[in-house]
């Protein structure tokens, strides 16, 4: 470990009032309150194994339309690790699933928007109260009287297992998320290329590309007990930049997957968490670059966009229909990806240190 998690995790007044902010205020990428009778997203209970991390029911939400056009979006919001990041008070992470609320309705979300590239796709919320990026498989109690359910991995197979029965035949699969949700898409994506051999699969990840990830977060989570049951990931190892590896044993075990990440070259939440949980002190900017070419030579079919500025997070806001970065449209970049139309990278001159 590069620093002691105790004296560098207790933020400032400033610091952690940006974290509740960031993760608990409501944003445009936050659940929506919808009078009954008018969504479109049908709640499906997660059933026996699931469980938020304080305890309370799992739930994920389904939005039928195309029944050959599938999106996976695997939701955001914090997370934690040890006993001053896992609190009751869920200051760090999203700890249940509202019943009184349901999915945004904003950005890729936003299925009334005609320019959605995205609007007719059968789409498969995964909610988001583990505190463990999806891939949780144990529970730690942290301190006297809390026990926090890393089960992330559960409530996960729980939406999968529904998705694999309800939805038969798909020719195209989109794997997407946010913050924390992003960060396991290249996993999720290989189980979805395995299971839906003839469809084209397509994975995107938005604002997790400056992580890398460490030991720490690696075995408080019990992420290696569920990577290595898994065919083409039994080599992860805990003490590398294992959030990186992702992507390196996807690509390996599934080479038809394409992979894209979306960054803001100085967000501002990377920045702390990677702080706060690595000890990373490196610029976003030049942690994107250095992930960005790791992941050119490792991986074939990878693509990056990066934009400016320091906002976390953009595909469930309504940036992502007028962002252009260098003279090219996020959402026609995206729209790109899901035809199967040649991209390139967008915005790498924005992580050059001299900016």
């Amino acid at each position: 470990m590069r620093l002691a998690l105790q004296d560098s995790i207790v933020p400032s007044l400033r610091a952690l009032v940006f974290i509740i902010v960031a993760f608990c205020a409501p944003t445009a990428s936050s659940p929506s309150v919808v009078a009954a009778g008018q969504s479109q997203w049908n709640r499906i209970e997660g059933g026996a194994g699931t469980r938020c991390a304080l305890g309370s029911d799992y739930a994920f939400f389904v939005r039928r339309a195309d029944p050959h056009k599938l999106m996976i979006y695997l939701h955001g919001g914090g997370a934690c690790w040890n006993a001053v990041t896992c609190t009751k008070q869920a200051i760090f992470y999203r700890a249940v699933v509202d019943p009184q609320t349901e999915p945004s309705h904003e950005g890729i979300l936003d299925f009334g928007r005609e320019t959605n590239p995205l609007r007719d796709f059968t789409t498969v919320f995964v909610s988001y109260c583990t505190a463990d990026v999806h891939l949780g498989t144990r529970s730690d109690a942290y301190t006297a009287g809390l026990k926090v359910n890393h089960f992330g991995a559960a409530n996960a197979g729980a939406v999968l297992a529904w998705t694999f029965a309800n939805v038969r035949d798909p020719t195209i699969v989109f794997v997407t998320g946010e913050s924390a949700g992003s960060i396991s898409t290249p996993f999720y994506a290989t189980r979805f290329a395995r299971h839906y051999p003839r469809a084209r699969v397509v994975q995107m990840g938005d604002a997790s590309g400056a992580y890398r990830g460490d030991e720490m977060t690696f075995s408080a989570w019990g992420v290696g007990s569920l990577m290595r049951a898994e065919g083409g990931f039994e080599s992860l190892d805990s003490t590398g930049p294992w959030i990186r590896d992702i992507y390196r044993l996807a690509a390996r075990a599934q080479n038809h997957i394409v992979f894209a990440e979306v960054n803001a070259a100085e967000d501002s939440v990377q920045a702390f968490f990677g702080k706060a949980a690595l000890g990373e002190t490196t610029p976003v900017r030049q942690l994107l670059s250095l992930n960005q070419a790791e992941m050119h030579r490792s991986v074939t079919a990878y693509h990056s966009y990066i934009l400016p500025g320091q906002e976390h997070t953009i595909i469930l806001r309504p940036e992502f229909y007028t962002t252009v970065v260098g003279g090219i449209p996020l959402v026609q970049w995206v729209s790109n990806l899901l035809r199967d139309v040649a991209v390139g990278d967008v915005g790498t001159p924005l992580l050059s240190p001299t900016r």
